[in-house]
């Protein structure tokens, strides 16, 4: 048998086993099985920079944001973390990316590369035992684009920072 015969032989085969999905166990993905759960609490959220203060500078109703935010951590935290795992986490502190300018709407403008930032308490559970517990502060990895966005729309940069580090604790 010739060399290129042996080479059309064996590129079938190969073609085979990539459909079939064979792997070695060092090419499986370590990522969690999902089901986790979170319970989200935000503390004094009007002390929060991005809330404190006065005037049209001030966020006039956060309660929305905070909400959808909780959404979106509680379906990370089910996307994220282990089936038999609980996160508690109480948020301390949000500090988006730019500053709100006045206005008849109150728009976010970011035009530094600065990253959201986060303070936060948090117990992570398995069953009725502590995983780890403390406090973190979380930033984005991505930055804010630089384009206006309207106070009531989502928080991209904090979202960023909540899926990175429950990536992070799915893992612990």
């Amino acid at each position: 048998m010739n060399l290129r015969a042996l080479r059309l032989s064996f590129v079938p085969a190969l073609l085979i086993a990539a459909t079939l999905g064979c792997s070695t166990s060092s090419t499986r993905s370590k990522t969690p099985a999902g089901g986790g759960t979170a319970s989200v609490e935000f503390v004094h959220p009007e002390k929060y920079v991005d809330i404190r203060g006065s005037g049209s500078y001030a966020y006039q109703d956060i309660a929305p944001k905070l909400s959808e935010l909780q959404r979106f951590i509680e379906n990370e935290a089910a996307r994220q973390l282990p089936a038999d795992r609980h996160l508690n986490l109480r948020i301390t502190n949000i500090d988006e990316p730019g500053n709100v300018r006045p206005g008849g709407r109150a728009v976010r403008v970011a035009r530094t590369t600065e990253p959201a930032y986060v303070d936060v308490e948090y117990s992570l559970k398995s069953g009725e035992s502590i995983v780890r517990a403390g406090t973190a502060t979380l930033s984005s990895s991505s930055s804010p684009s630089g384009i206006p966005t309207t106070s009531s729309s989502r928080m991209p940069q904090v979202e960023d920072a909540f899926r990175s580090w429950l990536r992070t604790v799915g893992r612990w």
